[in-house]
Parts: structure tokens; C-alpha cells; sequence
């Protein structure tokens, strides 16, 4: 990215708001969380890596953690880091213990993360187990995002 690009603008930001230590952590942790998707697409997977855990550092709530969590395990996943990835997503649905409409939604998108490096490992009943899991909890959320496809949840 280039010094106009929105991660310099981004991470510019961020080393304010760390001089500035009045804005509210919720705030500084969305830029964070937005430098590590920019990061992220941009293919700088160790600059996204810095900013979500920064992002996660700053968070309180269960689902926010666990979806930084999930973004970690998504990098990790491009990078053929398989065990690592998992461990994030595992991690995740260990802290989404809520019953409601965005805990049911976390969980459904961190299940069908797993299923899919489950199907990428040839391991196929765990695959249908997490891709079961995830299509439950996406109906109780209304997300259908987190419904698996024929490729994650044939046998």
C-alpha cells in the first residue's frame, strides 16, 4: 500500500490513538480490527496478525474475541498453518458461550472454518460433524452465511 493507502491512514491512527489514550478502547480496537482486514487483503499476513491481536487485546465482549480469533485462524489457514488455524477456531468456540442471535452466528462461522480444514485434512467425519454443528447454529441465528454447502456437508 502506498502512503495514501487506508493501512497507512489506518495504522496511522492507531499510533495516535496509543500517544492519545483518551479514546475509547472499543473505537481504537474497530481500527485496529480494520487495519488487520486491510492488512489482510492486501496479503500482509503478519501486519494483519499485529492488528487483530491488538484488536482482541482491547475487546471485551465473548463473540468479539472469538471472531478476531477466527480472523487469526483464517491466517493462519492461508499460510498451510492447518494445526494452528484450528487451535484459533477451537479457542473461539470456547469463548462464545452465550445463547443468542450473535453468539449462534460466531459459532456457526468458527464451526464452518473447521469443517473445511477438516475436509482439506481428509478428515471427513469430522468435517460432517463441524458442518452439522455450524448449519445448527446458523438456523438459530438466521445467518445464512454460516449454512454449509454440498462440498462441506456431503457424506
Amino acid at each position: 500500500m502506498g502512503k495514501c493507502g487506508s493501512g497507512h491512514l489506518l495504522r496511522a491512527a492507531l499510533e495516535s490513538a496509543s500517544r492519545l489514550r483518551t479514546l475509547p478502547r472499543s473505537e481504537v480496537s474497530t481500527v485496529a480490527e480494520a487495519l488487520g482486514d486491510a492488512s489482510e487483503l492486501a496479503g500482509n499476513y503478519e501486519r494483519s496478525r499485529h492488528a487483530y491481536a491488538e484488536a482482541r487485546r482491547l475487546v471485551d465482549g465473548e463473540v468479539d474475541r472469538a471472531r478476531l480469533l477466527r480472523k487469526i485462524g483464517v491466517l493462519h489457514e492461508r499460510l498451510g498453518h492447518y494445526r494452528q488455524a484450528l487451535a484459533c477456531y477451537t479457542r473461539g468456540r470456547r469463548l462464545v458461550t452465550s445463547a443468542n442471535q450473535a453468539a449462534w452466528s460466531e459459532r456457526s462461522e468458527l464451526d464452518l472454518a473447521s469443517a473445511g480444514i477438516c475436509s482439506r485434512q481428509g478428515r471427513y467425519l469430522d468435517c460432517t460433524r463441524f458442518a452439522k454443528e455450524a448449519a445448527r447454529d446458523a438456523t438459530r441465528a438466521g445467518h445464512r452465511s454460516g449454512w454449509p454447502t454440498r462440498s462441506t456437508s456431503s457424506t
